[in-house]
């Protein structure tokens, strides 16, 4: 009884951020994928994002037979209906889907909150500071999925089940093989979009409602240590502060002027790993004479970014003394442009999938000849050697890369001085 009162107590605390938001959320997107076992259905995933107000529609429906995945948008208030539901009887009743019965309970402490930046812990990624509250599956047998390939007429072909579900429903499964269920709050009021840093400058371009009252606050550290506090006043969505020096670390935060409330938080830090929108503002006569230098043993251009390759380039970088990856720019020094969202995404799944250890790098974006290109910076790495998966070590060598030897693979282990990259 105890456990269904806390439970019912975070779903009341999920209702009122649910409420807060009441004027930017339209639909809520509901997300499910269902196993058959035998004749019973059981819940592998569902989740609930309530949208921004005006978002268009993005239902689907795939049916596998034993596996079925449903994407479609509900009323936020039958939602609520729909956890009180489950929440006090364990029934998870959906319309247009199967019943399926499920025990649930949550606790405040399994409330999580990401920031608008895309984190490796997110299960959905919204754009958005985001509170996910997760639900705890009880008493449920383990699941059985479909064995091998799931496919059919009117269906994508996926190599297994967990495939089809993490691409059509576009999120990140966390426990395989035992039954998950969560709901989101995003909060739609303001987010930071892109921070742009010069030597002298830093410019914070925000997404800020007319409405909301957004104030900045920024912690600013400097490579000699030096720390340093700004306070943002947006104008047209534009705030600039002076800084004396580019940031080893950086922390912009958005706050309701009213009540003093975190609305995004976005962070600068190299050794977290790759952070995306920044944009380094440096003049571009000097990225013009350095393309035109051509590659080096710290510079590589990349017309397009192939997962194994980035891998390979990032971990030889790491191996040997730092360097960068210019992409969007083709091995004749010609400024071809890129996609840098998608760049990013790329190379962050290729170093997760074939890099061990994952490197410290980090990307962002710089505009040359009207085109935007993508600067990966990595520095000389600390936790030698770095493999790729399959493949093996490889280091930097003059203007390219190649497998190390067993002599400096040993000398990797050894204890050295490190190197900045210039």
């Amino acid at each position: 009884m105890a456990q269904i009162t806390e439970s019912a107590s975070v779903l009341a605390d999920l209702f009122t951020r649910w409420d807060a938001q009441g004027d930017r959320y339209g639909d809520v997107l509901c997300g499910s994928a269902y196993a058959r076992n035998g004749e019973t259905w059981r819940n592998v995933i569902t989740f609930f994002v309530p949208q921004k107000r005006g978002a268009g529609a993005q239902d689907l429906r795939v049916d596998y037979g034993d596996l079925l995945i449903i994407r479609e948008s509900i009323a936020i208030a039958d939602l609520k209906a729909i956890l009180r539901e489950l929440v006090e009887h364990g029934r998870l009743v959906i319309s247009h889907r199967p019943n399926v019965e499920l025990t649930v309970s949550t606790q405040a402490s399994m409330i999580r909150r990401h920031g608008s930046q895309s984190t490796p812990g997110q299960r959905i990624d919204t754009g958005y500071s985001t509170y996910e509250y997760i639900f705890q599956t009880t008493g449920t047998q383990s699941l059985q999925l479909p064995s091998g390939p799931v496919y059919g007429p009117a269906a994508p072909l996926y190599p297994y089940a967990h495939a089809a579900i993490q691409d059509l429903l576009r999120v990140r499964i966390i426990n395989q093989g035992a039954s998950e269920l969560f709901a989101l709050a995003p909060d739609y009021r303001g987010r930071v979009q892109d921070i742009g840093i010069s030597s002298s400058t830093v410019t914070v371009r925000a997404e800020v409602d007319e409405d909301s009252r957004v104030i900045g606050k920024v912690y600013h550290e400097d490579f000699q240590g030096r720390v340093s506090h700004f306070d943002l006043i947006f104008r047209e969505h534009v705030a600039t502060f002076e800084a004396a020096a580019t940031p080893r670390r950086m922390m912009v935060a958005l706050l309701s002027r009213d009540s003093g409330e975190i609305i995004d938080d976005w962070v600068y830090d190299p050794h977290l790993g790759a952070t995306s929108g920044v944009i380094f503002e440096t003049p571009e006569e000097n990225w013009d004479t350095l393309i035109q230098s051509g590659e080096s043993d710290i510079l590589e251009f990349k017309s397009k970014p192939n997962a194994l390759s980035i891998a390979i380039a990032i971990s030889a970088f790491a191996n040997t003394r730092g360097g960068r990856v210019l992409i969007g720019v083709t091995d004749e020094a010609e400024v071809d442009g890129c996609d840098p969202p998608k760049v990013a995404d790329t190379i962050t799944r290729a170093v997760d999938a074939h890099c061990d250890p994952k490197p410290v790098f980090t990307t962002t974006t710089v505009m040359i000849r009207e085109k935007p290109i993508v600067v990966v910076t990595v520095p000389d790495g600390p936790e030698k050697p770095y493999s790729v998966r399959e493949k093996g070590i490889y280091i930097r060598s003059g203007a390219t890369r190649r497998r190390a030897t067993r002599a400096e693979v040993d000398g990797m282990y050894r204890p050295r001085a490190p190197m900045v990259v210039p």
